[in-house]
């Protein structure tokens, strides 16, 4: 769980992560479509990313629970419908 002193921290993370991601993605446009194995394989950059961002994962103390919270939230909002994933799923 973090910690109101750690928001900040947290958030520069997401940024980052998201901007990988991003670089992943090639560029695609927002409204382009991905597909289930290019959503996997996303994933797993977004996962490797998040492992090779280890020193700011431990300043946080994530969990391996809040880290997979950390990833779906940011796969969402990337290639997905946000937060409407989890009700149309």
């Amino acid at each position: 769980m973090i910690q109101p002193e750690q928001t900040g921290a947290y958030e520069r993370l997401r940024t980052k992560l998201k901007m990988r991601l991003l670089d992943a993605m090639d560029g695609a446009g927002a409204d382009s479509s991905v597909s289930g194995a290019q959503r996997g394989t996303l994933e797993e950059h977004l996962r490797s990313t998040l492992k090779n961002l280890g020193e700011d994962v431990r300043a946080l103390q994530l969990s391996r629970e809040d880290q997979e919270v950390l990833l779906k939230e940011i796969l969402h909002e990337m290639v997905g419908f946000g937060i409407l994933d989890e009700l149309i799923a």
